[in-house]
């Protein structure tokens, strides 16, 4: 058996150099810039239903309380695959919105009648309905070779505390061959492991690795693993040791952590915010966001080997009952790293609109487009970036949920001369 090469490394803080990006342009955009700002088409792939079938979306919502269930879209080669955790099952379609395959509980859904049972010897169709005893699906991810990973509980009494990281350790990540056999699951140290704390997010990459990122309450956890399953590295990044710039009064915040598609290298993502001055004078208290900066480590050697500071953005904020206006800088929100290197993020930019950021590693905006959302008919939405940057989401609302994508692939073909097809 080949050895485990484990990287166990607790990340230290160090200062780097930041690009800053200090170019005026747009709706006061300060960066360094060449992408265009037009409106991005949506184009819907097809609806599911809400209810209990087979291919429908399995959800509750009350439209008060947060809701906290879990519904996942990838898209891989042009099949969608949609978790439902309170289905208790994982959807595959085809980007017609025909069901393929589907993975589910059948003690906690009807008998699928669009579908044959897996378990069927006379079978000769390859859409199947695979049963599974899943207790709780969360994220799933997809590699080249066509292992489905699905994040999963573990029965109650075999679940574990962990008093150091003050984590309960309860979740796994199952395995399922391209056919729909089940294989196998990882735990922290590779197949049949300590199950997991929180799950934040699941990736696989070109090589077929495995990421596991998760989420303890005094650390983010990285979990690396080969195609094999064996854990190659583990990276802690405690909450109290998070990497910011040098800059007094910072405070700091993880948003999300996204290894690079291709290479040995994790991206994190920090936000950082600073007393304002009405705080600073005594006058006040109150804590306004500052920047945000994205920083690359090698996950073998636990350094940081780069950073960038994300573009500002500031939009006009219409004030009630006053004819002026206020600027108001964007927060936003990390979607993902495509091939090549090229960062996705995505910011509100008026009623019912977003502009997606489009960045490269040297900072240069590549592109922002805007991109149309009902925000007010949406109650849940998911992202999904492709490692050739295609965007696909599954839009909730309260009798269906839309899966649609945009072809922001298109926005780096003069870049990596990538082409998707549907």
């Amino acid at each position: 058996m080949v050895p485990v090469v484990e990287s166990q490394t607790m990340i230290r803080r160090s200062t780097i150099g930041v690009f800053l990006l200090i170019l005026g342009f747009g709706i006061l955009f300060t960066s360094c810039t060449s992408g265009s700002s037009a409106s991005l088409e949506q184009q819907q792939l097809f609806s599911l239903p809400i209810g209990r079938m087979e291919d429908q979306l399995d959800i509750y919502y009350d439209g008060v309380s947060a809701f906290d269930d879990k519904v996942r879209i990838v898209m891989q080669e042009g099949i969608i695959f949609i978790a439902n955790s309170r289905g208790r099952k994982v959807m595959e379609f085809s980007s017609y919105g025909d069901l393929l395959s589907l993975y589910y509980n059948q003690s906690q859904n009807p008998i699928p009648v669009l579908l044959q049972s897996a378990n069927d010897g006379n079978r000769v169709s390859s859409r199947a309905a695979l049963s599974f005893p899943f207790l709780d699906v969360g994220e799933i991810a997809v590699s080249d070779s066509g292992i489905l990973f699905v994040e999963d509980a573990i029965p109650e009494n075999r679940a574990e505390y962990d008093e150091e990281q003050k984590a309960y350790l309860d979740r796994v990540v199952r395995r399922f061959d391209r056919s729909g056999i089940y294989l196998d699951y990882l735990g922290q140290e590779g197949v049949g492991g300590t199950p997991f704390p929180y799950i934040n997010a699941l990736y696989v990459n070109s090589s077929n690795d495995t990421i596991v990122v998760c989420r303890a309450e005094r650390a983010w956890l990285v979990f690396w693993f080969s195609p094999a399953g064996n854990l190659k590295y583990k990276v802690t990044i405690p909450l109290t040791d998070l990497p910011s710039p040098d800059e007094p009064g910072i405070l700091t915040t993880l948003e999300r952590i996204v290894p690079d598609p291709e290479e040995d290298t994790l991206y994190i993502k920090i936000d950082t915010y600073k007393e304002s001055r009405e705080s600073l004078s005594g006058t006040g208290s109150s804590i306004e966001y500052f920047a945000s900066y994205f920083y690359w480590l090698n996950p073998a050697s636990g350094e940081y080997e780069g950073s960038l500071e994300v573009p500002h953005v500031v939009r006009k904020q219409d004030i009630p009952g006053l004819q002026n206006s206020q600027d108001e800088e964007v927060l936003h929100e990390f979607l993902g790293v495509a091939h090549g290197g090229f960062f996705f993020l995505m910011g509100p930019f008026g009623p019912d609109q977003y502009q997606l950021l489009v960045v490269d590693r040297q900072g240069v905006v590549i592109a922002r487009p805007r991109i149309n959302l009902q925000d007010r008919e949406i109650f849940f939405r998911d992202f999904h970036l492709s490692r050739n940057g295609l965007l696909t989401a599954i839009l909730v609302r309260d009798f269906r949920a839309d899966v649609v994508w945009w072809r922001t692939d298109r926005l780096l073909e003069d870049e990596t001369g990538n082409e998707t097809r549907r």
